[in-house]
C-alpha cells in the first residue's frame, strides 16, 4: 500500500492535482480589485451588456485587442460574478480544469493509455509556469484556448469517424468551437493552416471524409470570426489598430526559447542531445553572448522583480544581458527538434496538426511587435503535452522538475499582486 503511494507516478498526480488546489486557494485568497488588463477587459463586459454584439460594440471597445469571446463568457455569468474578484478570477480556474479534463481525454485517445495515467500527464499543464498567470487572473487566453483546444479534441472523433454523418457534424461542431477560440484571441487562425496541412495528408492518401470534415471544420471557424474582422478591417479592434506593426525577430525568439523551458520542464528527453548538441549549445551561447554584448544589446528579465529582492544588485544589472543569448539558443535548438520530430510524425497526421498548430502560435509572435508576454506562451501547452509524450518518462527527476515549475509559476502569478 505505502509503496504504491510513493510510486512515481502517485507522486505526480499528487503533485499534479496539489498545484491546481494551490492555483484554487491563492485565485480565492487574492482580493485585489482587477488590476493590469483585467479593469479594461471588464469595462467591455459592461459595454456589451448595453449594445449586444452589435457593430456599434465591436466599434467602441476601447483597450482590447483581443476578440469578443471574452464578453461572451463573463456577461451571462456577472450575476454570479458581479464583475469583482475574486469571482471573475475563478472562471479561468474552473475553465483550466476543462482544459486538463480535455487533455486526459486526448492522451487517452492519442495514446491508447489508461484514464489514470492520461490524467496525471494532462496535470502536467500545471508544471508549465505560464499557466499560472493566465488563469488565475481575469484575462482572455484561457477562455480562448479551452475553446480552440476543444475544437481539436471533436476534431479528433470527428475524425476517427467511419461514417459521413457523424464525421461531418463533429467536423461543424469543431469548427464552431475553432472559431468561437479565434473570436478570443487572433492567433489561434492558425488552426485553419494546421488543418489544411493534415488535410493534404489525408488527401494524399486518398481519405475523401476527412479531407472534406476538414474543409467543414475550416470554413465553419472562418465563417465565425471573418465578419468580425471585416467590421474591424483588421484582427483588433479600431482603437486599437495602432499596436503591432511590422516584425519583431526577437519576440519570436523569445516565444521559441519560453517553449523550450516548458519542454525541459516536462520533458527534456524529447530534445536531441548528445555531445555534438553540447558543443554547439555552448559555442551557440558564447557567440550570442558576445554579439549581444557587442551589437544588439537585447535585454530580458524574467521574474526580476521578485529576483531583485534576493539577489545581489551587481548580479541584477548583467542578469538580463546573460539571459537573452540563453534564450536565443534555446529558441533555436527548439525550432530544429520541432522540425525534426514533425518529419518523424509524417504518418500520423493529427500529430502534424498539433505540432503545426504548437509552432504556429509561436511563429504568431514574431509579429508582435508593441511588446512580448509570457502569457502569449500559455495558448501552446496543452498542444505541446501530447508531442512531447513519447519522449516523457514519470519518475523522481521529472517530480523534481514538476516542482521547479510550479514553484515559478506561483511566483509569476504572485508578482502581479505582491510585488508591484
Amino acid at each position: 500500500m505505502f509503496k504504491r503511494l510513493f510510486r512515481p507516478q502517485s507522486l505526480l498526480l499528487a503533485a499534479g492535482l496539489s498545484g491546481y488546489l494551490l492555483l484554487l486557494i491563492l485565485t480565492i485568497a487574492h482580493r485585489q480589485p482587477p488590476l493590469h488588463d483585467e479593469p479594461y477587459f471588464l469595462a467591455n463586459v459592461v459595454l456589451y451588456d448595453e449594445y449586444g454584439l452589435s457593430e456599434r460594440f465591436l466599434l467602441e471597445m476601447k483597450d482590447q485587442a483581443p476578440g469578443p469571446l471574452y464578453q461572451f463568457v463573463h456577461s451571462p455569468l456577472r450575476p454570479l460574478t458581479h464583475l469583482e474578484a475574486p469571482g471573475v478570477r475563478l472562471i479561468n480556474v474552473f475553465f483550466l480544469g476543462a482544459i486538463i479534463a480535455l487533455l486526459a481525454v486526448l492522451m487517452k485517445q492519442l495514446w491508447k493509455i489508461n484514464n489514470l495515467t492520461a490524467f496525471t500527464y494532462a496535470l502536467c499543464v500545471m508544471a508549465a509556469p505560464v499557466i499560472w498567470q493566465v488563469s488565475g487572473m481575469a484575462l482572455t487566453e484561457i477562455p480562448s484556448l479551452l475553446c480552440s483546444f476543444m475544437s481539436a479534441v471533436i476534431l479528433w472523433f470527428a475524425l476517427k469517424a467511419e461514417r459521413p454523418v457523424p464525421a461531418l457534424s463533429l467536423g461543424l461542431a469543431a469548427g464552431i468551437f475553432a472559431g468561437l477560440g479565434i473570436l478570443g484571441r487572433a492567433p489561434f487562425l492558425v488552426l485553419v493552416p494546421a488543418s489544411m496541412l493534415m488535410a493534404c495528408l489525408y488527401l494524399y492518401r486518398s481519405e475523401w471524409i476527412r479531407v472534406v470534415t476538414l474543409i467543414i471544420y475550416s470554413i465553419t471557424a472562418l465563417a465565425i470570426c471573418l465578419p468580425v474582422f471585416m467590421i474591424w478591417k483588421g484582427f483588433t479592434p479600431p482603437q486599437q489598430a495602432f499596436v503591432s506593426h511590422g516584425i519583431s525577430v526577437w519576440h519570436g525568439l523569445l516565444g521559441f526559447g519560453y517553449a523550450a523551458l516548458i519542454t525541459l520542464i516536462i520533458a527534456p528527453r524529447w530534445f536531441i542531445f548528445n555531445r555534438t548538441a553540447v558543443w554547439l549549445l555552448l559555442s551557440g551561447y558564447l557567440l550570442c553572448l558576445v554579439l549581444n554584448l557587442t551589437l544588439f544589446h537585447f535585454t530580458y528579465s524574467p521574474l526580476s522583480r521578485v529576483l531583485g529582492k534576493i539577489m545581489p544588485g551587481f548580479i541584477m544589472q548583467v542578469y538580463p544581458y546573460l539571459i537573452s543569448p540563453f534564450l536565443c539558443v534555446l529558441a533555436l535548438y527548439f525550432v530544429t527538434c520541432l522540425l525534426i520530430c514533425m518529419k518523424k510524425s509524417v504518418t500520423t497526421p493529427f500529430n502534424i496538426y498539433l505540432i503545426a498548430v504548437t509552432g504556429l502560435l509561436l511563429c504568431s509572435n514574431f509579429a508582435v511587435t508593441h511588446l512580448f508576454s509570457s502569457r502569449y506562451i500559455a495558448q501552446i501547452v496543452p498542444f505541446l503535452i501530447p508531442v512531447l509524450w513519447p519522449a516523457d518518462e514519470i519518475n523522481h527527476s521529472k517530480i523534481a522538475r514538476y516542482a521547479v515549475g510550479m514553484v515559478l509559476g506561483v511566483l509569476s502569478l504572485e508578482t502581479y499582486f505582491n510585488f508591484s
